[in-house]
């Protein structure tokens, strides 16, 4: 009987899926000839031509960071499939899956993960946008319980919003000592107030007034108007 010539598939493909299978517990499904497309379909491409799958990309990076809005999810998926590392993966596969030329692009993607800005990194972690980490980091304080540091955001963001309402109510706001009042006024009322404000009695009330005051500045700095010039996801919105 004639042997079966070996293949690439017999030989690199089937035998790699065996190897991450038996060590790492990875699923490998051969689509090869039965691949449909679309959200729901078998890996969740569109077509031939994406590399990445983004289906479980999202699953995994939701699995590893658990709690975060879908959007920050959607944004991680997005910076990373818009690098040239899907383009140099294929280009590695057509020359024969060059080994040198698959592990330069894995260091390329690796360098660009570590280039993200630091901020944009910890707001995704923490859940929150540029803007309300921002007034978070002014009002947190340090040995807070979780539950404790989930009001505090919840502060942020809802105090952040209060704000934007009485900057928008009028033009240049920072111009009259009324309207500075005003502004200074809710920052003061919202974080004093049982419900809406710090978690008590965690705050003295030396640390919330403090905090007003921290706030304000941060507000008249950063603020003349909405939106921000200095948030580029508030010019954004």
């Amino acid at each position: 009987m004639t042997p079966r010539p070996y293949t690439e598939d017999d030989l690199v493909q089937q035998t790699t899926a065996k190897c991450l299978e038996e060590r790492l517990g990875w699923k490998s499904v051969y689509a090869h000839n039965r691949e449909d497309f679309g959200p729901d379909s078998l890996l969740g491409r569109n077509s031939d031509r994406e590399v990445v799958l983004t289906r479980p990309l999202r699953a995994a990076l939701a699995a590893l960071n658990p709690g975060l809005p879908g959007a920050a999810y959607d944004d991680a998926v997005r910076q990373l499939v818009a690098t040239d590392a899907s383009k140099s993966i294929v280009a590695a596969y057509n020359r024969e899956k060059d080994r040198a030329t698959i592990e330069r692009t894995f260091e390329e993607l690796l360098k660009l993960v570590r280039e993200l800005d630091r901020e944009e990194l910890r707001a995704v972690r923490e859940g929150l946008d540029e803007e309300s980490l921002a007034l978070f980091d002014l009002l947190c304080k340090d040995r807070l319980t979780r539950k404790e540091r989930a009001r505090v955001k919840e502060v942020a963001v809802g105090l952040l919003e209060v704000v934007k309402v009485e900057i928008r109510r009028v033009s240049q706001w920072r111009e009259k000592e009324a309207t500075r009042d005003t502004v200074r006024s809710a920052i003061r009322d919202f974080l004093w107030d049982d419900a809406t404000g710090l978690p008590s009695p965690r705050y003295s009330d030396d640390e919330v007034q403090a905090r007003v005051d921290e706030v304000y500045r941060h507000i008249f700095r950063a603020y003349p108007g909405v939106p921000s010039p200095y948030y580029e996801t508030d010019a954004a919105a």
